[in-house]
């Protein structure tokens, strides 16, 4: 899912299998449904899991077939913004201007929004490193891209030439999400076991988190005071599979 805080709403992705050629979004000032996305242009098609707002309150997906879907702040169109593989992987709104977005692909890519705009190339694609994009995170000022790959490297690419800018410490495995900090100093990045913490300058690992269950997603909360971590536990139980930690990285 993904929060629009400037108009109080929330858009919902799908996972799986689950039907639906409309993301659902649901206005939180009045607990009820906002106005509905047009569907998909291609009524076959199904929106992935990955959804994210623009700072207009236009809305973008990476549909289950790979097709990225933009609507603008109306929702009553729907422009497809070409086909890159990976269905259902992340799409993540730059911070900064011009409006731009990170793809998860093969290889990843940025793509403008702003597509009436011809001083600048339509899309970059970042540097093949031979390994699709699992999780991307753009740094606050823009300028910079951190990719996590599914077999376990972690690199930063220059978003405005697509090439690597630098490399962090390898995952043993997929890399399942990535984070900066608010203030851009630190970059986490999550597999299945840990929450590694990292200088956003020297790329050196600072720590490292491992709740002891498997790990599905993160993120951080309260202007980065706060890291959340969601997943599953490894062995059934009692109490149930689900797991949520909120740790507070003022004390690390």
């Amino acid at each position: 899912m993904a929060v629009d805080r400037l108009r109080a709403r929330v858009a919902f992705g799908f996972g799986g299998a689950a039907p639906g050629d409309v993301p659902l979004v649901l206005n939180l000032d009045s607990a009820g449904r906002e106005r509905q996305p047009v569907p998909l242009p291609n009524r076959s098609d199904s929106v992935g899991p990955a959804v994210c707002w623009t700072s207009d309150g236009g809305l973008v997906t990476n549909s289950s077939a790979g097709h990225t879907v933009a609507w603008p702040p109306s929702l009553d169109k729907a422009f497809d913004l070409g086909h890159h593989g990976l269905g259902g992987h992340r799409v993540e709104i730059a911070p900064q201007a011009p409006p731009r977005v990170a793809i998860a692909a093969h290889p990843g890519r940025i793509r403008r929004l702003d597509v009436d705009n011809p001083s600048e190339p339509r899309e970059v694609l970042l540097e093949d490193v031979g390994d699709p994009v699992s999780a991307i995170a753009w740094a606050p000022d823009g300028q910079r891209l951190t990719c996590g790959f599914r077999n376990g490297p972690l690199h930063v690419f220059d978003a405005r030439t697509g090439l690597r800018a630098g490399t962090l410490a390898p995952h043993e495995r997929k890399v399942v999400d990535v984070a900066y900090s608010p203030d851009g100093r630190a970059v986490l990045s999550a597999d299945a076991e840990c929450v590694r913490i990292s200088d956003a300058t020297t790329l050196t690992t600072l720590d490292e988190l491992r709740p002891g269950w498997n790990i599905e997603s993160m993120c951080l909360a309260d202007g980065g005071r706060f890291v959340v971590i969601a997943g599953y536990a490894m062995q059934p139980s009692p109490e149930g599979g689900a797991r949520l930690a909120v740790l507070d990285l003022h004390v690390r």
